[in-house]
């Protein structure tokens, strides 16, 4: 604890965080300037006024500035979070309709955009598949969870199939679709009607 009441860890971490956000924004607004293949790492660090090096230590590429990690974790959360008396196709619908409803920033729109126009350079592609590797593995862990604190039958296969869905309509969406929430329900009718079933309480 410092003098003023404050904690050092907290300060740390506020401050790695802005190094991150103040990279982040700066890569954007080169991409943006002078195009994506044209940029730099050392361009970015130098409009971030920070060292390459330090720009390492949170990126390992320029393409993963245009990528928030963050995202799984709350989308995982938001799955622990959702009613215990939910099935898990309803518990995914829910925590996925919540996330959607998360107000996306100034700069995440201007990525957004910015991932949509790049979406074949292979290095974005790359990127994002692994963020989808990511979400489905914290996915796994979230339902494995619920599963087992319901005492539900096979939790683990229960869990892996939940995720093969959310996986199959990740495949299907486009980044920043105005119609993106109609889509998804349209996904979840459509594999309810596949497995027989309705929404929970319908």
């Amino acid at each position: 604890m410092n003098a003023d009441g404050s904690s050092g860890i907290g300060r740390r971490e506020q401050k790695r965080a802005d190094t991150r956000l103040a990279i982040q924004r700066a890569a954007v607004e080169l991409f943006e300037e002078h195009g994506y293949d044209a940029t730099t790492v050392d361009d970015i660090a130098r409009r971030a006024n920070v060292a390459p090096r330090t720009f390492f230590r949170y990126f390992p590429s320029k393409e993963l500035t245009l990528f928030s990690e963050d995202v799984s974790e709350r989308f995982a959360a938001l799955v622990l979070d959702a009613p215990p008396h939910l099935p898990p196709l309803d518990a995914l619908e829910s925590a996925l309709a919540r996330l959607l409803e998360d107000a996306p920033s100034e700069l995440d729109r201007r990525r957004q955009a910015l991932r949509r126009t790049l979406h074949e350079q292979p290095g974005v592609t790359r990127q994002f598949a692994h963020v989808q590797d990511l979400i489905a593995e914290r996915l796994r862990a979230a339902f494995l969870r619920r599963l087992q604190d319901g005492g539900a039958p096979r939790p683990g296969l229960t869990a892996d199939a939940t995720v093969a869905i959310y996986l199959g309509l990740a495949r299907t969406l486009v980044d920043g679709d105005p119609d993106q929430r109609e889509r998804i329900r349209e996904w979840f009718d459509a594999v309810r009607a596949v497995l027989g079933e309705s929404r929970a309480g319908t």
